[in-house]
C-alpha cells in the first residue's frame, strides 16, 4: 500500500499537486492551481459584448464558445425554388492561463441576414455570413452565408464556420435552450431566413 514517507503541511487540498517515487509512494503534497472552484462567469447569447474581471486568485479561464450562423440564399421566384441554407456557426471548448485581476472583453456574434430575393430572373443575393464570437484570444467563427438561386436547381448549403485551437467540441443542444449558431434556411421569397446568433459560457477557477 503506498505511504507518505516525507511529512507534509496538515490540511486539505482542493487541487493537489502530488509528487509520486518510482514505487507508487506518495512523497510530498501541496495545493495546485488546477481547475478546481470553477465558477461560471458568463452565460449569454448573441449577438452581444462585454467584459469579465477575474478575481485576484484566479489563474485560469475555460470557455464554450459558439459562432453565429449565416444567413440563407435568396431563391428563384418564377420557380419558387430555395437558395442554399446558411451555414452553421464554428463551436468548440477552449482552456487558457489567466491573469488574476485582469478584465477581459467578449463578444457574441449576430447571425447572418438573409439574401433577398429579387423577384426576377437575375442571381439571387448570397446571404450575409454570421459574426464571429471572441473571447480572451478563444474565436469561433461564424457560419457562411448561404448562396442564392437563379435557376430551378437549389442553392447550395453555406461552409460552417470553424473554432481554430480548440481542446474539443460539443454539442450545441447541450448548453442553451435554443440551438446556438444555425444557419438561416434559403427562402423562395422575399427572405427570412436569419441565422441564430453565438453564444459564450466563460468558467474561472475563483477563489
Amino acid at each position: 500500500m503506498p505511504r507518505i514517507i516525507k511529512p507534509v503541511a496538515k490540511g486539505d487540498f482542493t487541487s493537489a499537486t502530488l509528487s509520486v517515487d518510482s514505487q507508487g509512494r506518495v512523497i510530498s503534497a501541496s495545493s495546485g492551481g488546477g481547475a478546481a472552484n470553477m465558477k461560471t462567469l458568463v452565460y449569454r447569447e448573441g449577438p452581444a459584448s462585454g467584459s469579465v474581471t477575474l478575481s485576484n486568485d484566479a489563474n485560469k479561464v475555460q470557455a464554450y464558445l459558439f459562432g453565429a450562423g449565416g444567413g440563407g440564399g435568396g431563391g428563384f421566384a418564377p420557380g419558387n425554388v430555395r437558395g442554399g441554407n446558411g451555414g452553421q456557426g464554428g463551436f468548440g471548448y477552449f482552456v487558457a492561463n489567466a491573469t488574476g485581476g485582469a478584465t477581459i472583453p467578449y463578444s457574441i456574434g449576430g447571425g447572418g441576414n438573409s439574401g433577398n430575393n429579387s423577384g426576377g430572373t437575375s442571381s439571387n443575393p448570397t446571404g450575409n455570413a454570421g459574426a464571429a464570437t471572441n473571447f480572451h484570444n478563444f474565436t469561433a467563427n461564424g457560419g457562411g452565408g448561404g448562396p442564392g438561386t437563379s435557376t430551378d436547381t437549389p442553392g447550395t448549403t453555406g461552409t460552417s464556420g470553424s473554432a481554430p485551437g480548440a481542446s474539443g467540441t460539443i454539442s450545441k443542444g447541450i448548453l442553451f435552450t435554443n440551438q446556438r449558431g444555425e444557419g438561416g434556411g434559403g427562402q423562395p421569397q422575399p427572405a427570412n431566413g436569419t441565422g441564430t446568433g453565438g453564444g459564450l459560457v466563460i468558467f474561472s477557477n475563483e477563489g
